[in-house]
């Protein structure tokens, strides 16, 4: 357990933008959200862009997010909408 914790450090040690795009809201995805946000000493932005059918509304992930505890106090989570219709094919 260790050295996975020391690897996990390592590797997001540099880590200060993360964007994400056609976020569905799946549980998997949310969980590699917290992950990141939870580990990522340095991070500034994440940025989400939902998918137009997403399980969950901007609102809903929002107050899902917010709950997240975050290694970084200057890690910001920017929503930048909903992934257009056509981009999703």
């Amino acid at each position: 357990m260790f050295l996975n914790a020391q690897w996990i450090n390592h590797m997001f040690a540099k880590l200060h933008v993360v964007r994400m795009k056609k976020v569905y809201c799946l549980n998997n995805e949310m969980h590699f959200i917290e992950f990141i946000l939870s580990k990522a000493r340095v991070l500034r932005v994440l940025s989400l862009t939902l998918a137009s059918d997403s399980l969950s509304s901007i609102e809903e992930a929002i107050i899902d997010i917010t709950e997240y505890p975050r290694a970084s106090p200057d890690a910001q989570v920017i929503f930048m909408g909903v992934e257009p219709e056509s981009a999703n094919k």
